[in-house]
């Protein structure tokens, strides 16, 4: 066993654990920040991302505040390293005979395709990058009001590689990636809510899109499937009128099931509960009850037929400390 002490950071997570979203520690990346425009300039970050999208980089914006003036950021490539960083920052100026300085960012994601290709989320669009070029697959348009939406949410790619399924204003939207044809296949089911932390999924056989939705801003967190085209779309899990949240799912190998973290949401920063399995008709099991004290952690993974997950075993009363036991169940 492997025990590993965390303490729970508040400003980090707390609004997408209280709502009970999937939404994973974020992970830093490195990007180059070309221009921070202020106020009424903010415009010209859009006409700066054109130029610099038509000398083929991989640009983009991202709204943010400096002291108590709002600012739109234009940035430009993404590294796991300071050291890629700084390369790309070399060849940038040489490229375009432009500076730029070197910031850490938690504000894209990155979805790997079994090593062919990856798409990056990004706040304003999203990038393929197929490891010798960049393409942009989608622009979200001149709108600077997209902050933390494409942190929380990667891009879910089907299991051949031809469609996405993305996030933005609301709604999911599948693209076709080699036309670019888009389909809504999900519409927020409450106009006051906007899906923000949805974490879209698809079926093994890539049938359907799970995802996670709040019904309304009292109600816990449900888990819902639709099919690829947009029908049938149904509530699997329903916490609409409970103070329950499923955290976290993922499906099960054989494209039928789908295991799922559930718990309350009373706790200041919840970080787990149970872990339950359901089929699509919405029956569910309850495969591990946690001891008092400690609650299944809401972030797990399948490999083939088996499931990893941790047991957090609280250190206080105020739960904000705990200790990790990593723990695996066959689900054959």
């Amino acid at each position: 066993m492997k025990k590993v002490i965390l303490i729970t950071v508040l400003a980090l997570f707390s609004f997408g654990l209280i709502h009970g979203m999937d939404t994973r520690p974020f992970k830093k990346f490195y990007t180059l920040q070309v221009a921070t425009m202020f106020d009424r300039d903010c415009w010209k970050a859009y006409d700066l991302y054109i130029k610099l999208k038509d000398e083929k980089q991989m640009v983009y914006y991202i709204r943010d505040k400096e002291g108590a003036r709002v600012c739109v950021r234009v940035r430009v490539g993404v590294s796991g390293t300071q050291e890629d960083a700084k390369a790309a920052a070399v060849k940038f100026k040489a490229d375009t005979q432009m500076s730029a300085i070197i910031v850490e960012t938690t504000g894209i994601t990155i979805t790997d395709y079994k090593g062919k290709f990856d798409m990056i989320n990004t706040p304003s669009g999203i990038w393929m990058w197929d490891y010798k070029d960049f393409k942009e697959v989608k622009n979200f348009g001149k709108s600077f009001n997209c902050e933390a939406i494409a942190a929380e949410n990667p891009v879910a790619i089907s299991p051949d590689g031809k469609y996405i399924v993305y996030l933005y204003e609301g709604k999911l939207t599948k693209i076709e990636i080699g036309s670019g044809k888009e389909t809504d296949i999900v519409k927020s089911m409450d106009p006051a809510m906007k899906l923000e932390r949805s974490s879209p999924k698809w079926s093994p056989d890539g049938k359907y899109v799970a995802f996670l939705d709040i019904m309304n801003a009292k109600a816990g967190t449900c888990l819902r499937v639709v099919k690829a085209d947009g029908t049938d779309e149904k509530c699997v899990i329903d916490n609409s009128k409970k103070t329950r949240a499923v955290m976290a799912f993922e499906w099960g190998p054989a494209g039928n099931e789908l295991y799922y973290v559930e718990g309350g949401t009373t706790m200041r920063v919840p970080i787990g509960g149970e872990l339950y399995v359901t089929g699509l008709d919405g029956k569910s099991k309850l495969l591990v009850q946690p001891e008092k004290g400690s609650v299944i952690y809401r972030v797990f993974e399948i490999d083939g037929n088996k499931l990893n997950y941790n047991v957090a075993v609280f250190k206080g009363k105020s739960k904000d400390e705990y200790d990790l036991t990593e723990k695996t169940l066959n689900i054959d």
